[in-house]
């Protein structure tokens, strides 16, 4: 430091001397968090790849296996209809194989769009700006949180589609607006920067145990199986599908014979 920066920062008030080192730790937070966010969301993004192709060349078998199971089932319980049993049998059968196909419609309807590739590098660092600028925990008052949380619900559905120019237009609109200017006087901001500090380490602690957690997941852990063998040569998910389509095709051959033995 020079001695004219001494001379400076000598005659500050220690508030503003303060709050110039507590912006610098906030800063190196905002940073730590606007990573783990982006990761976070891209193995969300890299998930929400993997259950569309699984749906697609996998989930979509699981409708017609169990409405089968749920016709032989149903023949059954036709053929003994004092067997209380069979004919519960039958109804949870038929309403488990509704519900499996209700989810498997859910689930094409609300993947995102955008969501078959993987997002771009351009596409990670506006979403890392977006995380720094508005995260609804940096925010002070509920007021402050309502507009953050509404600004990161529209970066985060962005980020999913792969939508660089829509995430760049919210980040734009955020920086520009003039609510984000932030109040005067170093004591005053100094109170705010504590705040956040406080904020940004509690939302990282979160997101630690939200990456475990993800990482902990079936999806992921069926994820990472289908990457290991897809790294040695194989298709996990097309030995899945082969498998269920042997199974689908016994169980059509089993419930087409007990369908003619009835009408015989």
């Amino acid at each position: 430091m020079s001695s004219e920066n001494a001379l400076q920062a000598y005659h500050r008030a220690p508030e503003e001397l303060e709050l110039e080192e507590k912006k610098r730790n906030l800063a190196n937070l905002q940073d730590q968090l606007a990573n783990r966010e982006l990761e976070y969301a891209e193995l969300r993004a890299e998930l929400s790849v993997f259950q569309r192709e699984f749906y697609q060349r996998v989930g979509r078998l699981y409708p017609i296996l169990d409405s089968l199971c749920a016709d032989l089932a149903e023949l059954n319980a036709r053929r003994s209809p004092s067997d209380t049993a069979l004919r519960d049998q039958a109804t949870t059968a038929r309403r488990q194989a509704e519900q499996i196909g209700r989810a498997f419609e859910e689930q094409q309807a609300s993947s995102p769009e955008g969501s078959r590739q993987l997002p771009s590098e351009t596409l990670k660092a506006l979403f890392r700006q977006a995380t720094k600028a508005f995260h609804p925990d940096l925010a002070l008052d509920p007021k402050d949180r309502a507009r953050r949380e509404k600004a990161m619900k529209e970066a985060n559905l962005a980020f999913q589609r792969g939508d660089e120019e829509g995430l760049r237009r919210i980040l734009q609109e955020w920086l520009s607006s003039p609510e984000t200017v932030d109040g005067e006087g170093a004591g005053a901001e100094l109170v705010r920067v504590i705040r956040r500090i406080a904020l940004v380490k509690k939302r990282l602690i979160e997101i630690e145990k939200q990456l475990i957690e993800l990482r902990e997941s079936p999806w992921w852990k069926l994820h990472a199986q289908v990457i290991e063998a897809r790294d040695k040569g194989g298709d996990l998910l097309r030995k899945m599908a082969d498998d269920l389509i042997l199974e689908i095709e016994n169980l059509r051959t089993t419930v087409s014979a007990a369908k003619k033995t009835d009408r015989e």
